[in-house]
């Protein structure tokens, strides 16, 4: 049993809502699947936002794929990494393309 489970449960009885981070290279974990059912428990709600798009590996459509199959989540992407490898794809929101542009 995990340790801190005790002290998430307390802090989501008073939480308005939360972000879930996922890793863009792990996707869901067992420790993601284990807060957000304490999330539901106490009907929390949630943002999904996945980090660490710039690593290696890093796959953000298999993440959506994962929070839709093992969060039952009805995950989409709001907006996908700007970066490609090395390159920028030129993502609207991403800030060193616009500075660049500029």
């Amino acid at each position: 049993v995990d340790a801190a489970v005790p002290q998430v449960e307390r802090a989501l009885r008073v939480l308005d809502g939360a972000v879930l981070l996922l890793c863009g290279v792990g996707g869901v974990q067992s420790q993601s699947i284990t807060v957000d059912r304490q999330m539901r428990r106490y009907n929390v709600p949630r943002v999904v936002f996945v980090n660490k798009l710039d690593r290696v590996g890093a796959n953000p459509w298999k993440v959506i794929q994962q929070a839709r199959e093992k969060l039952k989540l009805n995950a989409g992407a709001v907006q996908a990494s700007g970066w490609q490898g090395s390159r920028c794809s030129k993502s609207l929101l991403c800030r060193r393309c616009a500075a660049s542009s500029l």
